[in-house]
């Protein structure tokens, strides 16, 4: 039980993070995080449908077409 709730503040702190982060690649990375560990609480909840397809959508191909479209849609300066 004390994993579920150690998994679900790292849950918390990704998603938040992943909105109050400036970088739109780096909100996209904690967001792939999250992700990771919201398979985890799954798996520990004995719910392995539901964590294959959360890893599948949530880290695979979101994060995907979040960066594509970030990296379409933002300039980088670089010196």
């Amino acid at each position: 039980m004390i994993e579920i709730v150690a998994l679900l503040l790292v849950i918390l702190a990704c998603f938040s993070y992943a909105i109050w982060c400036r970088d739109m690649l780096v909100s996209v990375l904690w967001l792939a995080a999250g992700g990771i560990a919201a398979t985890l609480c799954f798996l520990l909840l004995q719910a392995p449908d539901v964590a294959m397809a959360e890893a599948a959508v949530g880290v695979g191909m979101l994060p995907f077409i979040y960066i594509t479209l970030a990296l379409a849609k933002t300039k980088r300066f670089e010196e």
